[in-house]
């Protein structure tokens, strides 16, 4: 990988202790702007939204926990950033279908590589 596309800031990640990532079901949540992450923290759970930390997370980090098997769950500006990325180095991922998912309700969907 080019060290400019490992660089790249795909989203934003939230830390409610510094072992504990904010996820949706069982995948780490990547919101596309640190409000959009805030807003949902504050839906999920307020009183964790107080104490949690916001921090940019770049491509290279998410490519690394997708082959470790993470589940990510992006929203759709998250992953309007990391799809042409991730095709560009030939990772096996589709292109989903965020109208679709917003219709059913969902606010992320969730990719991931490998199942353990």
């Amino acid at each position: 990988m080019s060290a400019d596309r490992d660089s790249k800031v795909v989203g934003y990640l939230a830390l409610a202790s510094s072992n504990n990532i904010v996820c949706s079901g069982d995948a780490c949540v990547i919101a596309g702007s640190e409000k959009s992450m805030r807003g949902f923290i504050e839906e999920f759970d307020a009183g964790v939204a107080r104490v949690c930390t916001i921090r940019k997370t770049r491509f290279a980090e998410i490519v690394a926990g997708l082959k470790h098997g993470a589940p990510y769950a992006f929203d759709e500006t998250s992953f309007a950033r990391f799809y042409p990325l991730a095709v560009e180095i030939g990772l096996p991922i589709a292109n989903p279908d965020f109208a679709a998912a917003q219709a059913r309700g969902e606010r992320f969907l969730t990719i991931q590589l490998f199942r353990a």
